[in-house]
């Protein structure tokens, strides 16, 4: 009876083990991956080029494509759960696709990706930005959508807890622009890494949203405005 006992407990401790690893784990084989391919080479020796139109041509629901740290990634725009666990063909996959946040409006566009805590898959690279080397040498990233490219350049950086603070910055809407502006600079105040940037605050912010690793509750947020000049 004892050693039984102690059977039906090592079964469960490795349970457990099982269900916490399939948990934090994700596939090597994440359509993820690829968006590190700039492009494909086919049977015929043809390169189809890894851009906007490929991908909207895979899924109609991409919107934009994003040019940053070294990657171009798919947007999707058709809410919040559809693609949070699914990939751009529709399949089940853990690091999901790049969405625009639902809360998202003509003030602030908020785009939400996971991030991996041992792969270089979607945004899992914006804690880079938390270096201030790489900060400052990585100041835009360049979004995409069928009236073309915008480059945008980062005001700030952040690592917050969603449980602690105002979280100003997750709007869509603000109530005039003079509380545009108050969000702006309450997030610079606090923020890791800022920048000086002249701000239009007439100007649709883009932000971008990922999960830090560190605590269920925690995200890195990044605020950009369009770069003007171009």
């Amino acid at each position: 009876m004892k050693n039984k006992k102690v059977i039906i407990s090592i079964i469960v401790v490795l349970a457990t083990v099982i269900c916490i690893y399939m948990y934090y784990s994700e596939p090597t084989t994440t359509i993820a991956a690829q968006y590190l391919i700039e492009s494909i080479e086919t049977e015929d020796k043809d390169v189809i080029i890894k851009d906007l139109q490929y991908y909207q041509e895979i899924n109609g629901d991409i919107k934009y494509t994003i040019e940053i740290s070294d990657m171009l990634m798919p947007i999707t725009d058709v809410g919040n759960d559809k693609y949070f666990r699914r990939n751009i063909y529709n399949k089940k996959d853990s690091m999901g696709t790049l969405f625009i946040d639902e809360i998202s409006g003509k003030d602030n566009m908020i785009i939400q990706g996971h991030a991996s805590t041992k792969n270089e898959f979607i945004f899992t690279t914006l804690d880079e930005y938390l270096d201030k080397e790489y900060f400052d040498e990585n100041p835009t990233f360049i979004l995409e959508n069928t009236k073309g490219p915008k480059e945008y350049t980062i005001i700030a950086v952040d690592s917050v807890n969603l449980n602690e603070g105002s979280q100003e910055w997750y709007q869509g809407e603000f109530i005039n622009l003079g509380a545009k502006e108050d969000m702006i600079t309450n997030f610079k105040q606090s923020a890791i890494n800022v920048r000086d940037v002249e701000i239009d605050v007439n100007n649709q912010l883009v932000t971008l949203v990922t999960c830090n690793n560190l605590t269920s509750d925690g995200r890195y947020v990044i605020i950009a405005t369009e770069n003007k000049s171009q």
